[in-house]
């Protein structure tokens, strides 16, 4: 009767095998489900960097036409200094009569003397 509790006790051999493919299966899950976790994570990183990138390039094409546009149109120019408080120097000419003396504009004061 000992012999038959023994064998009775005993466990089929199909029941080792298949909780270690259980516990293989589980391991395999757990790490790809984790490396997908940060695949995702990392693709949403790139989409908004590849988003940004495209916006600074957008914005450097802006900056790169108007730059140009302040080198070469005047009327461009204008307002932009006039922003940063830069005005065009006003030329005075004055007029010399024959005898070498000249008119002094009306809206320039001659010094006085005390």
């Amino acid at each position: 009767m000992a012999n038959a509790e023994v064998k009775g006790a005993k466990r089929p051999r199909w029941l080792g095998f298949t909780a270690a493919v259980v516990l293989c299966l589980l391991l395999v899950i757990t790490v790809n489900y984790k490396s997908f976790t940060v695949f995702e994570r990392e693709r949403e990183q790139q989409q908004e960097l590849n988003e940004k990138i495209e916006d600074l390039a957008d914005e450097n094409l802006a900056l790169q036409e108007e730059i140009h546009y302040l080198k070469t149109d005047p009327k461009k120019l204008e307002p932009e200094a006039k922003k940063l408080g830069l005005e065009r120097k006003k030329e005075v000419f004055s007029k010399a009569d024959e005898t070498g003396t000249a008119e002094v504009p009306a809206n320039r004061q001659t010094p006085t003397s005390n």
